[in-house]
C-alpha cells in the first residue's frame, strides 16, 4: 500500500471526479442563508427523474413547512414539489415531529406523515418530498 501526500491527493482527486466537486464543499453553518439552500430547493428536481408532477402546492401546507420548520420569511418562495424534506430542507426530527403534528391537526388522521415515515426504510425516507406530504391532505370534498 503507498502511503503519504501523494496517495491522499490521489484519492481525494479521485473522489471528487466520481462525486463532483460540490460533494466536498463544506456544509453551511446556517442553512437558511446559504445560496446552495436555495439552488437545492428550486432546483431539485433538475439532477434526477421527476417523480411527481408539478402541481401548485397546498397554500396551508406551506404554511405549516414554514411554522415547523422556523423558517426566515421567504424560504416557502423557494419550496418545490420535489424539494426532498431531509436532503434539501434539511429538516430535523424535531421539525418533522412538529410538521407531523400540525398536519394531523389540520388535516385529520388520513394526514399522518409519522405511519407514512414509519413504514419507510432509509433511502426511502431520505427521498420523501413535499409532494409526497401533498398526498396525504385529504381531498376538499372528503374533509
Amino acid at each position: 500500500m503507498i502511503s503519504g501526500p501523494f496517495t491522499i491527493a490521489f484519492v481525494s482527486e479521485a473522489a471528487e471526479s466520481a462525486c463532483g466537486a460540490d460533494a466536498f464543499t463544506p456544509a453551511p453553518s446556517n442553512r437558511w442563508e446559504t445560496p446552495s439552500m436555495s439552488d437545492a430547493i428550486s432546483h431539485t428536481s433538475s439532477d434526477r427523474e421527476p417523480q411527481h408532477p408539478a402541481a401548485p402546492l397546498h397554500p396551508e401546507l406551506v404554511a405549516l413547512l414554514v411554522e415547523a420548520a422556523g423558517a426566515p420569511p421567504g424560504w416557502a418562495d423557494r419550496l418545490t414539489p420535489g424539494a426532498r424534506l431531509d436532503g434539501d430542507l434539511l429538516l430535523d426530527e424535531g421539525e418533522l415531529a412538529a410538521l407531523a403534528g400540525r398536519l394531523r391537526e389540520r388535516f385529520g388522521p388520513a394526514a399522518d406523515l409519522a405511519r407514512l415515515r414509519a413504514g419507510l426504510d432509509l433511502a426511502a425516507l431520505e427521498a420523501l418530498t413535499v409532494a409526497d406530504l401533498q398526498k396525504l391532505i385529504p381531498e376538499e370534498g372528503s374533509r
